[in-house]
């Protein structure tokens, strides 16, 4: 009997021991899923959150552009509205993007996961911060290998056929085929309204664009307020960007 009653106390404590064992793997099964869930989630915010970060630094980019230009009075009077409009539409985005990164914040710090956990977070946010910084210093780099464009917003002169061809030529090259893309997305656009969005993509403001093409700045805007038309009815833009903001963006 006393036998009996050891092989089956042992018995018991064999079950009891897999029992636990069994619980054990179980609950770190579930802890490593629900430890890879959250780190998924907090990639997922951390991607975002640095896709607003970069947002809010090109916007406030343009925003220095664009006040340094109003600033030196590049733009005639009848122009300064086209340009505050614009100015709002960056300010407004910038805003919209702040809020939203702030709430991203606040949920990445309730997933918050101890270092060596959220490692993978900061990496790829900081080699996507490296990439868009390389990709931004070549345009850069790109850019300065034409010195005409230097010249031409210094001095805008009228453009011949060539000098137009050479300038979506420069735009294409450096903006992935700006043009071309732009031509497949909105067929209805004509050449001359490409080759505006071109200029603006070149960052030539209205008074250097109205030199360039020949016409008065106000022939300008009126081609710009139909372009964005065609361009956001094409594409089912709701939003109240400017057509500057969009070309730059594309």
């Amino acid at each position: 009997m006393e036998k009996v009653y050891t092989s089956r106390l042992l018995l018991l404590l064999i079950i009891i021991v897999l029992v636990l064992l069994v619980l054990l793997v179980y609950f770190y099964q579930r802890r490593k899923i629900a430890i890879h869930e959250k780190g998924e989630e907090l990639n997922r915010l951390g991607l975002r959150l640095h896709e607003h970060e970069s947002l809010m630094d090109r916007n406030n980019a343009y925003i220095a552009e664009l006040e340094a230009q109003i600033a030196e009075g590049r733009e005639a009077s009848d122009q300064l509205g086209e340009q505050e409009e614009t100015l709002a539409s960056l300010r407004k985005e910038n805003d919209s993007l702040r809020r939203d990164a702030d709430r991203l914040r606040k949920e990445m710090e309730k997933l918050r996961l101890p270092s060596e956990e959220s490692g993978g977070t900061e990496r790829i946010a900081a080699e996507l911060r490296q990439i868009r910084q390389e990709n931004e210093e070549l345009r850069i780099r790109m850019l300065e290998r034409y010195p005409e464009l230097s010249s031409l917003h210094a001095h805008p002169v009228y453009l011949q056929a060539e000098g137009m061809s050479r300038l979506r030529q420069i735009c294409d090259t450096v903006y992935g085929g700006f043009c071309r893309r732009l031509s497949q997305s909105v067929p209805s656009l004509s050449e001359y309204e490409v080759e505006l969005c071109c200029l603006i993509k070149l960052r030539f403001t209205v008074g250097e664009i109205a030199a360039l093409l020949g016409i008065s700045p106000s022939s300008v805007s009126t081609s710009k307020h139909r372009v964005k038309k065609k361009i956001y009815s094409c594409l089912g833009i709701t939003d109240k960007k400017s057509l500057d903001l969009w070309v730059w963006e594309a």
